[in-house]
């Protein structure tokens, strides 16, 4: 939906400030505004990048301003209409018809913690309180939408995305977090991903379902929301049916062009076919490698089978073309959008999905992440392979063969700096007591779904809106719906994987598959495509770029010079999720990192 900044303290910089503003114009073509707040030696200024999806009209932009406060919020609430429905029998009357004055009126009318506990969506909040001279910051209970913080001195900075706060205080590029870097190398981007951490060690994420208080210099955090302890509370089965129609109905409320993303896959093909029989014109995208896939199956024909049925008298399909090749450009860009290097080659598969979308007109796109980690999706072995560990603790440790074996099969071992190597098995170790930590008593496969949330699902998250919002399009993604979240936790992981050899998502697949051909429904699980496409050209950038790469300092503190030669070695070998191309990708993104933060 937009782009929010803020800073708060005795030194900030008006004209620094519009600077890093104006580098999220990206996040709201729409409209670009700040306000500047004198209190006494203090300054407070609060910036907002509007991309317009709800109410086009300028009487909703941001920043708002309700008794007391001023609001900056990017997202979207899905109940807005309930709470302006409860707020108007208060007596609160409203100019806009969009959810950013919802937030603002019931900042004001039930107080900040109580009003974000009332919105079901996905959002970053922040609220300063003029009198109390007191700043809230809030982020949605999964973390869709981002939220990054610097505190310090006294002082506050905080934004959509890490890169501003770099324009804004360009002294935090000075620290960059090696043992993150590392850690994402040895574990991959999607089990390392910690959800507070990024790749400046003066930067943090908030955590999701987290509120932060900023009063006189101090910064404190307390957790509102517990999706286990959500789960586990007393509660009436509900209708998953009926309770996805509703989801998707409100997901596809908007007054900007909206589409669907659409791979062929259960999740996606759900959305689509459920927004379908509640009517009107859709739009849906498939981007298909065709033979260039590195997947077992291709998702082109199975996208446009659906598309055929659901589509063919009602809206259209666009089959996108498949991503070009990386360039240097491209690269840095990528690099500065996500403030981190590049560890998957599925980033240029985002970037380019949304480059395309948007240029389509349309702004909003729906798509199905979040129904793996909820309703144990991925390939079935991984839900046994963590259960068979638990059920044999006197074999704990045999885990550790899984990322030893992981990682001698990566290019980058014997590549990577071995004082970094040998941090494997502790940060295997932190992995599995992580999952321990996870709660939901014996249940093991569920202690797995929940780690999966709070890493695999939460890097994702934040690859799509920084890759989606790149391009001016919001996603949105209605498995992350909290009552049909909480609903897949309050079930065992028994009766969502059944019998012996289960295959998956029994539960949906059972309650909602009817509306699908069943081919979809029995579809082999695949995750989002890689391609074997674009590597020679990739090849020759890294060939290239050798000498600057072995030289460069941020690429010798995580590895050895010397063995970089080793990636150019077609002898050389990989696996999916470790393969030649993506390595090469990682140490030349690491060299334009350091350029473009420090170049």
């Amino acid at each position: 939906m937009c782009g929010i900044l803020g800073s708060i303290g005795s030194s900030p910089d008006r004209e620094m400030f519009a600077n890093a503003l104006s580098g999220m114009e990206h996040r709201g073509p729409d409209a670009l505004r700040q306000i500047d707040v004198r209190l006494g030696d203090r300054r407070v200024l609060l910036g907002f990048a509007r991309l317009a999806i709800q109410d086009l009209s300028p009487a909703a932009d941001q920043p708002l301003s309700r008794g007391t406060c001023t609001v900056l919020f990017n997202g979207e609430i899905y109940n807005a209409d309930r709470v302006r429905e409860e707020l108007s029998g208060r007596g609160s009357t409203f100019i806009t018809t969009g959810d950013a004055e919802v937030v603002a009126e019931a900042i004001s009318v039930f107080g900040f913690l109580a009003a974000v506990k009332r919105f079901d969506g996905m959002f970053a909040i922040a609220a300063y309180d003029h009198v109390q001279q007191r700043l809230w910051l809030a982020r949605d209970r999964f973390g869709i939408k981002p939220l990054f913080v610097h505190c310090s001195g006294g002082e506050l900075a905080f934004a959509s995305e890490v890169a501003a706060l770099l324009d804004l205080i360009p002294s935090l590029t000075a620290d960059v977090d090696i043992d993150y870097l590392a850690r994402k190398s040895l574990l991959d981007p999607f089990i390392g991903f910690d959800p507070t951490r990024t790749a400046f060690r003066q930067v943090q994420a908030l955590a999701p379902g987290t509120v932060a208080t900023w009063h006189e210099g101090i910064l404190s955090e307390t957790p509102y929301y517990d999706l286990l302890e959500a789960a586990n509370a007393p509660r009436d089965p509900i209708d998953l049916s009926e309770t996805f129609a509703r989801v998707v109905r409100e997901h596809t409320v908007s007054d900007a062009s909206l589409g669907f993303a659409l791979s062929g896959g259960l999740d996606s093909s759900l959305i689509l076919a459920t927004a379908a029989a509640q009517g009107g014109d859709l739009v849906a995208f498939t981007l298909d490698f065709g033979p260039n896939s590195l997947e077992f199956d291709e998702d082109g024909r199975w996208a446009a089978l659906l598309a055929q049925r659901l589509l063919s008298t009602s809206g259209r399909h666009e089959i996108l073309p498949s991503p070009p090749p990386w360039t240097l450009e491209q690269i840095d860009a990528c690099v500065r959008t996500l403030a981190s290097p590049l560890y998957d080659d599925r980033v240029r598969v985002w970037d380019h999905i949304y480059s395309q979308v948007s240029r389509t007109g349309v702004r909003v796109v729906l798509n199905g992440q979040g129904a793996d980690e909820f309703w144990y999706g991925y390939y079935p072995q991984i839900w046994s392979w963590f259960s068979q560990i638990y059920h044999r603790p006197h074999e704990a440790d045999s885990y550790l063969d899984y990322f030893r074996t992981r990682w001698h099969e990566s290019p980058l071992s014997g590549v990577l700096d071995p004082a970094h190597e040998a941090r494997l098995d502790d940060l295997a170790r932190e992995v599995f007591q992580t999952v321990d930590d996870q709660g939901s008593g014996n249940d093991t496969r569920r202690k797995v779904s929940a780690f999966l949330v709070r890493t695999c699902l939460g890097a994702i998250l934040e690859f799509e809106d920084l890759m989606s919002m790149r391009s001016g399009v919001e996603v949105r993604v209605p498995f992350l719906d909290r009552e049909l979240a909480e609903e897949a936790f309050r079930i065992p992981s028994a009766q969502h994987l059944p019998g012996d050899e289960p295959s998956g998502k029994a539960l949906l697949k059972d309650a909602l598959g009817g509306c699908l051909p069943s081919e979809i429904v029995h579809r082999r699980k695949q995750p989002l495509p890689k391609t074997t496409s674009g590597g020679a050209e990739l090849l020759a950038l890294f060939e290239e770029h050798l000498p600057q790469m072995r030289e460069h300092p941020l690429v010798q503190a995580l590895y050895l010079p010397e063995e970089l030669k080793r990636l150019v070695d077609p002898g050389v070998e990989g696996s999916f999720y470790g393969n030649l191309d993506e390595a090469r990708l990682q140490v030349l993104s690491t060299w334009r990192f350091g350029e473009v933060f420090h170049g």
